[in-house]
């Protein structure tokens, strides 16, 4: 049986929270000023929900909060993307990086 290279992943994300850290937290812990906790539900049988957390700075955190002002998005990535990445430790964070690109900022838009 051939698979359908066409098939989708879908995953919600939405941000969770935003917290700003203390002077002290950003000097003493080497902390970003701002970590975004996310919230990605898988939509189907692929992966489990979680949060993730990640320290912000510049257009991520633009797009983090833009993101968080709409409530949600939803990622899709093909078959072929989740057998690339799928396997990886790291791909959460990369489902979480296509979801702040939909949130970039339009050239000459504003």
């Amino acid at each position: 049986m051939t698979r359908d290279p066409s098939t989708r992943h879908q995953f919600t994300i939405l941000v969770k929270d935003v917290n700003v850290h203390s002077a002290i937290e950003v000097i003493e812990e080497r902390k970003l000023p701002t970590s975004i906790t996310f919230h990605m539900e898988p939509l189907g049988n692929t992966g489990t929900p979680c949060d993730l957390q990640f320290g912000l700075i510049g257009e991520n955190l633009n797009r983090a909060l833009r993101l968080k002002n709409s409530g949600s998005t939803i990622v899709k990535v093909s078959s072929d993307w989740w057998r690339q990445h799928g396997t990886t430790g790291t791909w959460q964070e990369k489902v979480i990086d296509l979801a702040l690109q939909q949130f970039a900022t339009i050239p000459g838009g504003g």
